[in-house]
């Protein structure tokens, strides 16, 4: 794990991911609009979790807003599923554990469907 967090932060990785994260953050700050109040630690969120989509997942994710949105909200998942009754009680079936469970498999099958996708080309991305 460490060497693949090493390889995304490589200098000559991040100076050619450069402009394509400006224009991740620029649109998201479009997708604001000019008026009216908003959440900035949801915002920055986003924002934060777009820029490290462009560093460390597929093209066809960080591309993709609508895609984001749905990680996010499996990452959300993933994570309130995570909590001390899990830990306790790892075996105990839990609404929180079932959701958990789901958002898993939703997450397996988007990579799943890009890695078939993509089975006789390469990308320059960390798939």
């Amino acid at each position: 794990m460490a060497s693949v967090i090493a390889t995304c932060t490589r200098p000559d990785v991040l100076e050619r991911l450069l402009p394509s994260m400006v224009e991740d953050a620029l649109r998201t700050f479009d997708m604001w609009g000019n008026h009216g109040a908003k959440d900035i630690s949801k915002s920055l969120h986003e924002i934060v979790f777009t820029l490290a989509a462009r560093m460390t997942m597929c093209r066809e994710f960080s591309e993709d807003p609508k895609k984001i949105h749905a990680l996010i909200g499996i990452f959300k998942r993933l994570e309130d599923g995570s909590n001390h009754n899990a830990l306790i009680f790892p075996w105990f079936p839990t609404p929180a554990r079932f959701r958990r469970m789901l958002a898993g498999v939703q997450l397996h099958r988007m990579i799943s469907a890009v890695v078939l996708s993509r089975k006789d080309r390469r990308e320059d991305d960390p798939l």
